[in-house]
């Protein structure tokens, strides 16, 4: 059987997509423990979430990835629906963009009890990393998101390389990344993402402009 033209652009650019993938490929995931404190530094939930890697295209050149929460803490769904002003659905399992070529790039986890993340600067590191790379950004975010509709400028900088310890080991040398990300109406927020070649983003941590704190740990990679 003959293909078309069109179909051998197609499965190139598919294989393109899929050769290219160091951190992203197919059936990868990423297991984190995800801690959010309030302002007085409060624990308000502790729990294990997953992104699992697909080769699936996602909005054009994203891959499609999966976010696995638990529901333990729904709880917390009227403090988040006052937060974005409309009552907003919980889930267990949701699909997102990412990135890898020359950044690494991700949506947060902005689902349930995460989603002030929407708020701050999305984690991205630059590939390869060094010392000093500085990015500028804008996102603009519409009414789906309730009192968060405005624009967030951001600014991100690898600042430095790091010493951090997990539960398999020590990490050398891994890389901070500063961002900073002012949002038109509610203020400031910060990231700090931690990365290391050949494993990925091993941590993102969040100030939001209320105070309140997120902190997202990768406790292990099945890859």
């Amino acid at each position: 059987m003959k293909l078309s033209l069109l179909t051998i652009i197609i499965l190139c650019a598919n294989n393109t997509f899929a050769q290219d993938k160091v951190y992203w490929k197919n059936g990868f995931e990423y297991l984190y423990e995800a801690t959010y404190l309030d302002k007085n530094g409060d624990t308000l939930s502790v729990e294990n979430v997953t992104i699992k890697a697909t080769d699936t295209i996602f909005n054009y050149n994203q891959t499609l990835l999966y976010y696995s929460y638990s529901l333990d803490n729904i709880n917390l769904k009227s403090k988040t629906d006052s937060i974005l002003g409309f009552n907003k659905k919980w889930v267990n399992i949701q699909g997102e963009g990412a990135l890898e070529g020359n950044r690494l790039w991700i949506h947060p986890f902005r689902s349930n009890q995460y989603i002030l993340t929407e708020i701050a600067p999305f984690p991205k590191v630059t590939l390869p990393p060094a010392l000093n790379i500085m990015t500028k950004g804008k996102t603009k975010i519409f009414s789906t998101f309730g009192n968060f509709k405005g624009t967030v400028k951001s600014t991100t900088i690898i600042t430095a390389q790091e010493t951090r310890n997990y539960n398999w080991g020590t990490e050398l040398n891994c890389w901070k990344i500063e961002s900073v990300g002012k949002h038109s109406k509610l203020g400031t927020s910060y990231l700090i993402v931690y990365f290391k070649e050949n494993i990925g983003i091993l941590e993102m941590n969040y100030l939001f402009y209320n105070g309140e704190k997120m902190n997202f740990k990768l406790l292990q990679t099945k890859k």
